[in-house]
């Protein structure tokens, strides 16, 4: 795909805010002259598409050092929240200090009042939805949301949003009645996540967050894949979220979920039918010996020596219950 700088025919109001939001979208030192050549030259584009009071943005850079200075540029960047998504190539992205490696598939909103440096070393197709910040007046706590470069990736929305922000960039007339929809799907679920992410990010909701994964991850104890990542998704919370939630308690979800098959091991090994081997397999353990090095380091013995004690336990409880002469 070869381009310039390219926007629907237009009455000249709207052209002349594509133009305004074309200089603080790229930042000046991209845009200081001759910006028509220079892009066609060097094989990129930059394309804005209005949709009501969204502009919708496709870019392509290659090898490229950006910044952006907020103090300087008193447009209308300073009146934008970006939804973008990498589709290919990757950027290193330092945001007021922060840097921030972004690769294909990552999903972030992105403050663009705040000092930016952008550093671009391959291709970089990007997509972006740049949002008017009054659109998000209504959130409970809009500038804690809104602050500097924050990752979507975690969030159980995080596919949607990707796939409604492709599909809006396909659309060949973005003042359809379709466009719209899409339009508004995507701003609900943007709103959606940033509120449900707080809610859940709340001090004093986190410690209820872990113990109802606690309870979760007991009834689930013998799933294949209790990673963080697949747990978080079935609690509708980041991965950040999660691990915050078991922080509280002075543990992470990888010893909970460990803690958790060990218990449940110890409950096995008291039936003499179930082999070690057996269940270790059940709580998908690695193999026998890292399951063994594991029971040993919580229990202090190995499960041999384990299951001896409970049949040696059994043996006596039985002897001091039987009656005399039963023997």
């Amino acid at each position: 795909m070869s381009g310039v700088v390219s926007w629907p025919a237009q009455e000249d109001r709207i052209a002349q805010r594509l133009e305004d939001v074309l200089g603080e979208y790229v930042p000046l030192s991209v845009l200081d002259c001759a910006v028509a050549r220079r892009l066609a030259e060097r094989e990129e584009f930059v394309k804005l598409v209005p949709v009501d009071d969204i502009i919708y943005a496709d870019v392509l850079w290659r090898h490229r050092r950006l910044t952006r200075r907020p103090e300087r540029q008193p447009g209308a960047a300073q009146d934008y929240v970006a939804l973008a998504v990498v589709h290919s190539g990757a950027e290193d992205v330092d945001v007021d200090g922060c840097n921030h490696r972004l690769v294909p598939g990552d999903l972030v909103l992105w403050d663009c009042r705040v000092a930016t440096r952008i550093r671009v070393a391959t291709h970089l197709r990007k997509v972006s939805l740049l949002i008017p910040r009054p659109a998000f007046s209504h959130l409970s706590s809009p500038r804690h949301a809104l602050r500097g470069l924050r990752s979507l990736d975690g969030a159980p929305t995080a596919p949607s949003l990707r796939q409604l922000l492709t599909s809006l960039g396909r659309d060949s007339q973005p003042l359809s009645s379709a466009c719209r929809h899409t339009r508004n799907a995507l701003l609900e679920l943007t709103f959606a996540t940033i509120e449900s992410d707080r809610d859940a990010t709340s001090e004093l909701l986190l410690p209820s967050i872990c113990t109802a994964v606690q309870r979760w991850i007991a009834d689930h104890v013998f799933d294949r894949d209790l990673s963080p990542t697949a747990i978080a998704a079935a609690h509708a919370v980041s991965v950040r979220t999660l691990q915050r939630a078991f922080a509280t308690q002075s543990t992470s979800v990888t010893e909970a979920v460990r803690g958790q098959r060990l218990e449940r091991a110890r409950d096995l090994l008291n039936n003499p039918a179930q082999t070690i081997c057996a269940v270790s397999a059940r709580l998908n353990f690695a193999n026998q010996s890292h399951f063994s090095r594991l029971f040993v380091a919580k229990f202090g013995v190995t499960p041999s020596e384990y299951r001896a004690q409970c049949r040696s336990y059994a043996e006596s409880t039985w002897r001091q219950s039987a009656p005399r002469g039963s023997e």
